[in-house]
């Protein structure tokens, strides 16, 4: 059995605990910059033996962006503004910002993968652009904070029973985040490099370590798999890799993703990069399994 493992991702985190292949970076806030990732390149290339290199990023995480202009920032539901959360109806991100970023590299990279594209919970987003665009719909905005402030797992009680605001609220979300997945896979490929989008476990009903249910990961996220589908060039499925240890999950959601995506559908088990021990650890416990798995390393 065929096992893909890639040794080749790059994965940039705007986080302190960030990791860059092997790379460990010293500077505790990574501000993501032209400078920065041309640096940051060059590093990794001199590192890794690789014939094609790959950029992972959040797609709507970065404080050197909110830093500049805030008022593109996610909001949350107690009016509390996010310092790197990039609101999905923000223009000027996909469309001015990530295009000179990725133009800048786009001669050294031959995939962009946007990690987890999602709203980060249901608290958010209730910036002034989300509050007119409620507004405009009729939906109870008040009603909504009210409920997510006491107990926001209750939103998927509401939609099951049809709730007119919180079904319209949850399809407005999920546009949303497609319409941010739609230009970022559009910009991407515009640049002559190939996309891919990595999901959380909860798309499928898969509760794997608290997992959500399907309509809980849509209420509580924005994301559902079935609209996503085929947008970009592949759909990956992060699974921690204790899973592997769990045949029926990984069965569960192979089949799942094949259902959906088709036969070239792939899940991504995430692994740490600190030592390659690691990436062989993984390699054993697959073949042994025999299964036919992307194993994304982090």
């Amino acid at each position: 059995m065929k096992i893909k493992v890639r040794h080749d991702a790059i994965r940039y985190m705007a986080r302190a605990e960030a990791d860059v292949l092997i790379l460990e970076l010293e500077r505790k806030d990574v501000l993501l910059s032209e400078g920065f990732l041309r640096d940051l390149m060059s590093r990794a290339m001199s590192k890794v033996r690789a014939k094609e290199v790959g950029l992972c990023l959040y797609l709507n995480c970065d404080y050197e962006f909110i830093r500049r202009r805030p008022s593109e920032a996610m909001v949350k539901y107690n009016s509390q503004p996010s310092r790197a959360l990039v609101c999905f109806l923000s223009e000027p991100y996909i469309n001015t910002w990530l295009r000179r970023i990725l133009s800048s590299v786009k001669d050294k990279i031959a995939e962009v993968n946007f990690d987890y594209v999602r709203y980060p919970s249901a608290e958010w987003c209730f910036c002034p652009r989300h509050i007119k665009e409620y507004e405009r719909m009729n939906i109870d905005v008040e009603f909504l904070k009210e409920i997510i402030a006491k107990d926001r797992n209750k939103l998927v009680d509401l939609y099951a029973e049809d709730h007119m605001d919180v079904v319209m609220w949850t399809h407005l979300r999920r546009r949303d985040v497609m319409a941010a997945i739609h230009r970022a896979v559009e910009l991407v490929k515009d640049l002559g490099m190939k996309v891919s989008i990595t999901l959380p476990p909860d798309v499928m009903g898969v509760r794997c370590g608290g997992g959500l249910s399907r309509l809980g990961c849509l209420c509580e996220y924005g994301v559902s798999l079935d609209a996503i589908g085929s947008v970009p060039d592949e759909v990956h499925i992060s699974l921690p890799a204790r899973a592997l240890i769990d045949r029926a999950l990984i069965e569960q959601a192979a089949s799942f993703l094949k259902l959906i995506l088709g036969e070239d559908a792939h899940i991504a088990v995430e692994v740490s990069m600190r030592s390659l021990r690691d990436v062989a650890r993984i390699e054993d416990i697959l073949k042994r399994e025999g299964l036919e798995l992307v194993v994304r390393c982090i």
